[in-house]
């Protein structure tokens, strides 16, 4: 195995990681979609409309990777010192809804 070949597999290897089942889904809110599946994979999407002088413009922000941590009910998605906080500001509930950086997600039917 070449040098390379073990880097990437250095940086490939992760640790199993939990993740509540409360978390486990697809998560809709205004402007946002997120996925996690139980194996800790996230998927996440988010469109922002700006409209300046008349002239409206959209940006989307994706993020995918594995959840490298959990800090409280927040997690980490990616590699560290390059790595996404979704900071969770209320878990989710027996209803299927949580808020996640101010916006409220709930849960859909679909699964990942």
């Amino acid at each position: 195995m070449s040098i390379l070949q073990r880097i990437a597999r250095l940086f490939s290897a992760r640790t199993p990681l939990v993740v509540p089942p409360e978390y486990v889904g697809v998560w809709k809110g205004d402007k946002l979609d997120l996925t996690i599946s139980a194996e800790g994979d996230v998927r996440f999407r988010q469109s922002t409309t700006v409209v300046t002088d008349g002239n409206a413009s959209t940006t989307c922000r994706n993020v995918s990777g594995a959840i490298a941590g959990w800090d409280g009910d927040s997690f980490n998605v990616g590699a560290p010192g390059s790595n996404v906080v979704f900071r969770v500001d209320s878990a989710p509930s027996a209803a299927g809804e949580m808020t996640m950086n101010g916006i409220v997600l709930r849960r859909q039917l679909d699964t990942w």
